[in-house]
């Protein structure tokens, strides 16, 4: 990239302080440098200032390589050219993932930027360019140091058989000597699929993410339906139970989860109610599951935390199985159930189906546990799940 095209690229970036706070949208962003962003852009804030120093220190020393025959890469004044090129190219992508992480370009809106992840791929994936390409610069000493973090990136993002981790370790292992001063361009190339591995899994978890939160609105809204149907039409959905033979009074004959009745049938007795009783001590149910679930699930380093979504869905979806399980007991679908009399045995059997929730939601809960074991951390430890396939 000519010097003219990289200053013409950082000045569409890089808007000036002035015209960014005439936008509307401005006061709404909460990456802006004047401001305390969210953790993802503060991170990648702090990697572009590292990596600018870091490629202010390369590029401005002079470069000696021991040269193998082996090489094909160029040496003396040619390859000065390339380390020049090279770091023009990587100053570029860092002012242009530096112009991502303040919501700049492109342009941070709420809500929808949290939905798109525009901002954070476009910080992300320039940021690992050029990392990539900073790589290139480094000379044997650098590359010693850095390769062990580089293959152990590649490896915690992909599964052991996974054909593109065998090709980066082949590439790595095909030098004939670690001081080769083709070693850099490797180490880049390693770098690249490493992060380009770690890209994708981060694609996954946010599109998983999507679908939480997806799966959460929708089941919050039929629930409410349901209640709403309920409510006007009571003999709809009854949850009612009839004993026979009937007791004497004052014993009840129907018992529903607001009340009873001495007399008459199970769907004259139903309350409008009975559904939304149900309905809410299944939120209590789920919303227990939700503690426990909490407790236990890890944090992760990357910008898309599925914690909190997740336990979120156990909410509506422990009210939902609540209402399910006993619609299911009313209707004599499970065997057993006939001995119920007191309205307080129906709230205990909604509370215990709403905390069972867990049952049907612990398959998310090891998808997501897969997904973030797969993506590279600097926090993570060996005793961790290896990356799924």
């Amino acid at each position: 990239m000519p010097v003219a095209q990289h200053e013409a690229l950082v000045a569409e970036q890089k808007i000036e302080p002035k015209r960014r706070g005439r936008h509307w949208l401005a006061p709404l962003n909460p990456l802006r440098e004047n401001g305390h962003g969210k953790a993802w852009a503060e991170d990648a804030k702090s990697n572009i200032h590292y990596l600018r120093s870091r490629l202010d220190a390369v590029s401005s020393r002079a470069y000696t390589s021991t040269h193998h025959p082996a090489c094909d890469h160029a040496t003396g004044p040619d390859r000065q050219i390339d380390r020049m090129q090279v770091a023009v190219d990587a100053r570029a992508q860092l002012d242009i993932a530096y112009a991502a992480a303040t919501g700049m370009h492109p342009r941070y809106i709420p809500v929808v930027s949290a939905c798109n992840r525009a901002c954070i791929e476009a910080a992300y994936k320039n940021l690992h360019y050029a990392e990539a390409l900073i790589a290139h610069l480094y000379n044997e000493e650098d590359v010693r140091h850095a390769a062990p973090e580089a293959l152990r990136r590649v490896k915690a993002a992909l599964a052991p058989g996974d054909p593109t981790l065998q090709a980066a370790t082949k590439l790595w292992q095909e030098a004939d000597r670690p001081t080769c001063s083709c070693m850099a361009g490797r180490l880049g190339e390693v770098i690249a699929v490493g992060h380009e591995a770690a890209d994708r899994s981060r694609a996954r978890l946010h599109m998983f993410r999507n679908v939480l939160i997806a799966g959460t609105i929708l089941t919050t809204i039929l629930l409410a339906f349901l209640v709403y149907l309920a409510w006007n039409n009571p003999t709809v959905v009854s949850l009612c139970f009839t004993k026979d033979p009937a007791p004497d009074p004052p014993g009840f004959a129907v018992v529903c989860p607001t009340g009873g009745s001495t007399k008459g049938a199970a769907t004259a007795t139903a309350a409008p109610g009975d559904v939304l009783t149900v309905a809410v001590v299944g939120l209590f149910g789920g919303c227990l599951s939700a503690l426990v679930f909490i407790r236990r699930l890890y944090g992760n380093a990357t910008p898309y935390n599925v914690a909190i979504p997740l336990a979120v869905l156990k909410i509506p979806a422990g009210a939902a199985v609540s209402v399910g399980g006993m619609i299911l007991v009313a209707g004599d679908f499970v065997p057993g159930f006939s001995a119920i009399d007191k309205p307080g045995q129906i709230i205990a059997y909604a509370l215990i189906f709403g905390f069972a929730q867990q049952l049907f939601t612990q398959m998310l809960d090891r998808r997501a546990m897969q997904l973030i074991s797969s993506i590279p951390s600097k926090e993570r430890r060996d005793d961790l799940p290896p990356a799924a396939s």
